[in-house]
């Protein structure tokens, strides 16, 4: 089963507790990032109109060089008028995920929140022969509290992941050659660290009565695949394997992908992904708040006039509209 779009599993409304919440994975879109500001400046193909990813993007390649740490937004944070747009956007996409899944009661006390970091991968084609990168690739992994699992061996994930797209599926050449490639795809797979790593990767099945998914060798591997695409936003279990894998027969073919106009020329050479975890018990150790130091380099990267376009971030709820899916 390979899957882009919302799955058949997703929540629904109506008071749980923890260990109640069954979530596999859900496809969405935030039609506020496709918008365009006339008024402002852009280096986009429409001159004079700011993208928010445009913005978005600058202030994520400022972050970049300043911290590769995750960092942290309590669920009750009083701070939100002086955030960054990067912060602003984590914000509000917790928000979203708590309150549409009507997760609140699940909050203890003030330790619940967002953890969120970024993802710039660049692509150069110069000694690729067959139009992947694997310097783009990120390695299957696990989201967790990565200090616990170092330290003690124990394994602390959060309760939802979530990747929001803010370029295209089709990149050039970073150095600016002709050549071109299509991005990796995140890749999902219902396997939990807890699972045994012997046989395929996603042969489970769902047991009711533990609630748990359980290794079954007489069912076909599963697994998600999601392509990038401007404004994209996808959110599954916080425990599942997932990555970037840069195996080319994961990528989507070029006839079935097209230059998106969303973002600048200048970023046409970059995979940019946006993480937030929401954690609804703790804060992972170690994990910090955005050091006012960097706040204001990021605050001060930004195109002219631009935040007209970036307005949304200063309403809640943030809106998203469900995507299809696709099932092979």
């Amino acid at each position: 089963l390979i899957a882009e779009g919302d799955g058949e599993n997703c929540p629904r409304k109506g008071k749980r507790k923890e260990h109640d919440f069954k979530f596999t994975f859900e496809a969405l879109c935030i039609p506020a990032l496709l918008q365009r500001d006339e008024n402002s400046s852009s280096r986009s193909s429409h001159p004079g109109q700011a993208n928010p990813c445009e913005i978005l993007i600058d202030q994520a390649l400022e972050f970049v060089k300043h911290s590769v740490d995750t960092h942290w937004i309590p669920h009750d944070a009083t701070n939100v008028a002086d955030m960054c747009m990067l912060e602003k956007l984590a914000y509000l996409i917790f928000e979203r995920h708590v309150n549409e899944y009507d997760l609140n009661e699940m909050l203890i006390g003030s330790n619940g929140g967002a953890e969120w970091w970024v993802q710039v991968k660049e692509i150069d084609l110069s000694s690729e022969k067959d139009g992947s990168a694997p310097s783009q690739a990120i390695d299957l992994h696990y989201d967790k509290d990565e200090e616990l699992a170092e330290t003690f061996e124990i394994g602390s994930f959060p309760t939802l992941s979530t990747v929001t797209y803010f370029t295209s599926n089709n990149l050039r050449d970073i150095n600016g050659s002709d050549r071109t490639a299509t991005a990796p795809p995140t890749v999902i797979f219902p396997h939990t660290y807890e699972m045994d790593d012997d046989g395929p990767i996603g042969g489970v099945t769902f047991d009711a009565d533990s609630g748990e998914m359980k290794m079954n060798m007489s069912t076909s591997p599963q697994m998600i695949i999601s392509h990038s695409k401007v404004g994209k936003h996808i959110v599954f279990d916080g425990k599942l394997l997932h990555g970037a894998p840069s195996n080319p027969i994961l990528r989507q073919k070029s006839e079935h992908s097209h230059f998106e106009d969303h973002v600048s020329d200048v970023h046409k050479g970059i995979r940019v992904t946006f993480l937030v975890n929401i954690w609804l018990t703790r804060r992972p150790s170690k994990v910090i708040l955005l050091p006012e130091s960097i706040r204001d380099k990021v605050k001060d990267c930004h195109i002219d006039g631009g935040a007209n376009c970036l307005s949304f971030l200063n309403e809640n709820p943030l809106s998203m509209v469900k995507r299809n899916i696709k099932t092979l």
